[in-house]
């Protein structure tokens, strides 16, 4: 394993460790946790509106500010990324089934890891602190330009599509200019929030396992140990991480694995918790789809980010840079000599 794919590999799970630190291991165990960055899909005049829309509400503090934190998450958000990492490498060491969702995680471990020293390098901190902060909820106190990036991701499923994202910035910056210094922290910002997202996901791609691991830990306990009061138990510790349903309906596709009056015991349990198995099941298939969807968008724009001519990006969307450009002595100069100018 490379040195990144270890890192990111995070603490050592042995098989033994019991289900309870598991779910520990992955943040507090008595929340569900928070959905992805995830809203309505938006083309190009939805896009239009809403970026004059968003530049009218984007209300900011003075820059300048030497105590601002270096976006406050990124470092969790790692390390929740490579638990989950840790996680998932131990449960397809036992040939657990993982899923679309869970075998994209693991097979762009290095990517994932990659990025946090991209976000250092290009947004150094005496550079992000010149980046005009929001002054209302709910990303009070975080850069304009990680509002920008983050209605992004929402409404493009983490995608990237770079005529859109010129309407985009195009019709913001019509209402209200983006300084210099936030144009150019656009692509290192973007990889936060697509690390902000892909966290939500790992977590509950993960969370979603344990419960169905979970399941089948009860059922395949000997028939003599086999108690319905640790189904109760582990049914409301995963009802506050807000993945019951899963355990659930594990117990339920299992059931006739076990003996005829143990099944029945188990049926009449499920029937007061789970009364609408099928609706729920198609609930919980559209939300894999779904976010194995968003993690594969994701993990493509981080690919891509570095592909982007991001300086002709800003000079087609930018005024000061349309000025900027009329202007025969900075046509004239190098374009290392005009970044600098500008």
């Amino acid at each position: 394993m490379s040195a990144a794919a270890s890192a990111l590999a995070g603490p050592s799970l042995s098989p033994e460790t019991p289900h309870g630190d598991l779910l520990a291991t992955l943040g507090s165990d008595d929340v569900p946790p928070e959905p992805p960055i995830r809203s309505v899909l938006f083309g190009p005049a939805r896009f239009e509106e809403h970026g004059h829309s968003l530049a009218t509400t984007h209300e900011v503090e003075p820059s300048g500010d030497a105590t601002a934190a270096f976006f406050p998450r990124l470092q969790d958000n790692m390390d929740t990324l490579r638990r989950v990492r840790a996680l998932l490498e131990q449960q397809s060491r036992e040939g657990l089934h993982l899923g679309p969702a869970g075998h994209w995680l693991l097979d762009n471990a290095n990517l994932l890891e990659e990025q946090l020293q991209k976000v250092r390098l290009s947004l150094p901190r005496n550079f992000f602190r010149l980046l005009p902060r929001l002054r209302d909820e709910p990303l009070a106190g975080l850069p304009r330009i990680y509002g920008v990036a983050w209605a992004w991701v929402a409404h493009t499923d983490s995608g990237l599509d770079l005529p859109l994202l010129h309407t985009y910035l195009g019709a913001y910056q019509r209402s209200r200019a983006l300084t210099m210094a936030e144009l150019w922290a656009l692509p290192g910002t973007l990889r936060v929030v697509l690390l902000e997202n892909l966290r939500r996901l790992a977590e509950r791609t993960a969370l979603l396992q344990l419960a169905r691991d979970a399941a089948h830990q009860w059922l395949d306990t000997p028939d003599e140990q086999r108690q319905l009061t640790v189904l109760d138990a582990q049914f409301e510790r995963l009802t506050q991480r807000g993945v019951a349903d899963a355990f659930l309906l594990q117990l339920q596709q299992r059931e006739d694995d076990l003996d005829a009056e143990s099944a029945r015991s188990l049926r009449a349990w499920l029937s007061l918790r789970l009364p609408e198995g099928v609706a729920v099941q198609a609930r919980l298939q559209s939300q894999a789809t779904e976010d194995h969807q968003s993690i594969r968008n994701a993990i493509t724009t981080l690919r891509a980010l570095d592909k982007v001519d991001w300086r002709r990006l800003f000079a087609d969307t930018c005024a000061a840079m349309q000025v900027m450009a009329a202007c025969p002595v900075h046509a004239a100069e190098r374009e290392d000599c005009q970044d600098d100018t500008l």
